[in-house]
């Protein structure tokens, strides 16, 4: 129903918008409709439906000109809005036939390199953009797919700008090494990073040279060195020089002061981001001044809420950054690059803030209550990547190189042993993107130990990184045991974390769950959730690529439902059963249970497969007292297990196991 217009002497005529009446007077059905700008033209059924649907407007509205009386003319509210797609190609070699766009999967529209397409008659609310059959030497800049909000009777634009190289991946010439300075300007720099990058192929790094291990960003610099040694490097630490490079890419400069106000740091990184300005404090002042460059805004006494308010309609509705005042240049880069909004809260309230998101955003940082950020997330529709640590990501999310994929997967022929329990040992936290581009690749309590090798390991890993950071992606899959053990990775919780129990969105967070396994290539997906809600749960598993998955509780160190194994159209979920993780259980002690399991016949009693989270935080010994890591607490745990007994297999093979022994076959 709709709202009433008085007509006097006429009959009651609903009336509703062009697609519509298509249907009720000519018996067209109503759909998506497409028009076009730029390249190419307009499909003929889209411009033959637009004649027909003229044609029979105008009598209709002759009509009720022609009307008298005082009865009244429905009008619908209208129920369907646009996209306007714009692709804008730069660089050498673009790609020859254009590209293709999707909205939620369906039938792909043709587009050229620089082309415009509307696509009409969308329902209201969210939906899926992707932009496909883009070159292998071309990228796509920001998100892709990316979700994006219609409303009703209104037209959602969304620009595409693709990056093209000669050949091979897209990278800068060369890249500029900030190599640090003091707190205020490495927050200023870290600014000018982002719109820098954001405007190039990642060549301002932000990271000290002290040291070329991690968590120093240029250690993945020397990675992406090793591959393309043609890329240049150069390295300064005066301001001035970066300022002077750059200063045709800047409006002015955005003023703060954490001993005035703390939060003006992140208005001012928020606002940094929508207007291209640098932000500066008392003292960093100086070099705005000596640049000439304007006062873009004063945020010493803004609030959160007035500039979003102010500049709410400009800030990126995917990212959202929830992050603490003490930080310095960590994250702000990658809020600047993506016009992100930045804000923190103690206790966590992300509303009404994350309200305003489309569905399956992103909501980078971290907060005093992870129960509470999760929470409120999932209730908001939003994932949470933990990176509040993570340094020069707008430098390594424009390097595009090409994914690797996984070393190895099992095949589904693998036989079974009998008289064997299986178990999977998984190192959780893997959603954590500022310990993934941090210390982890190297340290030996995780991917860096000397024991990893010498037994089966898994791991959960965010698709996000692949985003974040393509390099350091690369180096955990390129770098993955293949020999006689191996390591596996899994999806830790899709692109972030959330519980899917509080997630409103269910359809929508299983085609961003398949998206993120897809792009990272893995099989088995990693959740957690206070509750086990199978009306949540199911759906995920109807993906073809999935092939089962790990249950974590949101107590008792991820084993709450003690292994408990479930199925749903012949695919398994199979909870923790085991924790490593001080306090929790040593390895001594799941050694002990593993050993004397009466549960050892894997091809007839599905009771003979268990999975072991890997606390990645916990310090003591093996036996629970004295000092160790989580690898070398598991290299002891697998010397205390008796072979004869247990075998040690990568949880995609456990996975595979079950599938082919009591479910259906993968």
């Amino acid at each position: 129903m709709g709202h009433a217009v008085e007509m006097p002497g006429c009959e009651l005529v609903r009336l509703a918008r062009f697609g519509s009446t298509q249907k009720e007077l000519v018996g067209v059905p109503p759909g998506p409709s497409l028009s076009r700008s730029g390249q190419g033209p307009p499909e003929l059924s889209d411009r033959r439906t637009q004649r027909r649907g003229l044609a029979l407007v105008a009598p209709v509205a002759l009509a009720l000109a022609a009307c008298g009386g005082s009865e009244s003319i429905a009008v619908p509210t209208p129920s369907t809005g646009s996209v306007r797609i714009t692709t804008s190609t730069t660089g050498e070699n673009l790609d020859p036939d254009g590209y293709a766009v999707t909205v939620d999967g369906a039938t792909p529209r043709a587009m050229g390199v620089s082309d415009t397409v509307t696509i009409s008659q969308l329902s209201a609310g969210d939906h899926l953009i992707t932009l496909n059959q883009v070159a292998l030497n071309c990228a796509v800049g920001g998100l892709n797919p990316r979700t994006l909000g219609v409303s009703a009777d209104d037209t959602t634009p969304s620009d595409f700008a693709v990056r093209c190289a000669k050949d091979g991946p897209v990278l800068p010439q060369t890249v500029y090494i900030w190599t640090g300075g003091t707190s205020s300007q490495n927050v200023m720099i870290a600014s000018l990073a982002g719109i820098v990058n954001r405007n190039t192929s990642g060549e301002l790094l932000l990271s000290p040279l002290g040291s070329r291990a991690l968590p120093h960003p240029v250690f993945w610099l020397d990675q992406l060195l090793a591959a393309h040694p043609e890329v240049q490097t150069q390295s300064a630490g005066d301001p001035s020089f970066f300022i002077g490079r750059y200063k045709s890419m800047l409006s002015g400069y955005v003023l703060y002061d954490r001993a005035v106000n703390a939060h003006s740091i992140n208005v001012a990184t928020s606002i940094a981001g929508v207007t291209s300005a640098i932000i500066v404090d008392p003292a960093t002042l100086s070099y705005a001044a000596a640049a000439n460059l304007p006062l873009v805004a004063d945020a010493r006494s803004m609030t959160y809420s007035q500039v979003y308010a102010q500049y709410g309609s400009q800030f990126n509705r995917s990212m959202l950054f929830h992050h603490g005042t003490s930080f310095d240049e960590t994250l702000k880069d990658y809020a600047v690059m993506n016009k992100g909004f930045v804000f923190y809260t103690d206790p966590t309230a992300l509303s009404p803030f994350a309200a305003n998101q489309v569905h399956q955003g992103r909501v980078y940082g971290w907060g005093t209550s992870e129960y509470d950020l999760f929470a409120q997330a999932s209730q908001n529709n939003q994932q949470i990547v933990a990176g509040d640590w993570t340094w020069s990501s707008s430098t390594t999310a424009r390097w595009n190189v090409p994914l690797a994929p996984q070393a190895y997967h099992p095949p589904t022929t693998i036989a079974t042993e009998s008289g064997k329990h299986y178990v999977a040992f998984v190192m959780s936290d893997g959603d954590n993107v500022s310990s993934l581009t941090g210390a982890w690749a190297t340290d030996p309590r995780w991917f860096g130990s000397p024991y990893r090798g010498t037994f089966d390991m898994s791991w959960d890993l965010s698709s996000t990184l692949a985003e974040v950071n393509p390099v350091a992606f690369n180096y955990y899959y390129q770098h993955a045991s293949s020999g006689a053990h191996k390591d596996n990775f899994i999806s830790a919780h899709g692109a972030g974390t959330l519980f899917p129990s509080q997630y409103p969105d269910n359809a929508g967070l299983v085609a961003s769950i398949s998206q993120s396994i897809k792009l990272a290539d893995q099989r088995v997906i990693s959740i957690l959730d206070p509750s086990y809600d199978t009306t949540t749960l199911y759906p995920i598993l109807a993906d073809p690529q999935t092939i089962g998955m790990m249950f974590k509780t949101y107590d008792a160190g991820y084993r709450g439902r003690d292994g408990a194994l479930d199925w749903h159209n012949g695919k398994p979920i199979l909870s923790v059963k085991y924790s490593l993780w001080d306090g929790i259980q040593s390895a001594r002690e799941i050694a002990d249970a593993l050993n004397v399991s009466p549960h050892r016949d894997g091809v007839h009693d599905p009771g003979s497969y268990s999975i072991v989270n890997v606390h990645p935080w916990s310090t003591a010994g093996p036996t629970g007292t004295g000092s160790g890591n989580p690898m070398s607490n598991l290299h002891q745990l697998v010397l205390w297990l008796d072979s004869t007994r247990v075998s040690v297999v990568t949880i995609e093979e456990l996975m595979v196991h079950l599938r082919k022994n009591f479910g259906t076959s993968p």
